[in-house]
């Protein structure tokens, strides 16, 4: 499961679904309005889409049927090389279209005895959100492609019928 062009394979797909989700992410930083957070659930829509074709894909290669297991924890594992590589781009991309978000705030005491909508520079709950949506957000969908799909579609599994208790005569 870890030959270096399966490590590869990974990182490939991984890259293509974290660029995917950050397309969506810089749609949604441009814009400072910041009420169209639904942008961010269609990047985790279009990650996990990702992630289903290189699941399919990971089946067919070789022309060789994976098993079930392979095939989950090589979706688990594209899945979270995505989500890191997504983070860290989102750390840059903040760094570079909303730098007040890294600025120390001046008079703490000042600005904590504001009441909470009149605080300026609030620009960390931002972060939190595109850090916890790509994080939660990407591992769930992520998680849940790479769990279901190999065993709903019954990949691996050529011409086998599924029983529910095999030792059981009813």
């Amino acid at each position: 499961m870890f030959t270096k062009n399966q490590i590869l394979s990974y990182f490939r797909y991984s890259i293509v679904a974290a660029i995917l989700y950050l397309i969506c992410t810089t749609i949604f930083l441009s814009q400072d309005s910041y009420t169209q957070i639904y942008l961010l659930y269609i990047g985790n829509v279009l990650f996990a889409a990702v992630i289903v074709f290189f699941i399919l894909n990971f089946h067919t290669k070789k022309d060789e049927a994976k098993g079930n297991k392979t095939m989950i924890a090589a979706g688990l594992i594209t899945t979270i090389m995505g989500t890191l590589i997504s983070c860290v781009i989102i750390f840059i991309l903040l760094a570079m279209m909303k730098p007040s978000g890294y600025e120390a705030i001046s008079h703490t005491a000042n600005e904590l005895a504001k009441p909470a909508p009149a605080l300026q520079g609030n620009s960390h709950a931002l972060m939190f959100v595109l850090f916890m949506e790509a994080v939660f957000g990407n591992l769930g969908a992520g998680a849940f492609v790479s769990v279901m799909l190999p065993n709903t579609a019954k990949i691996g599994k050529k011409g086998k019928t599924s029983e529910i208790n095999p030792g059981v005569n009813t």
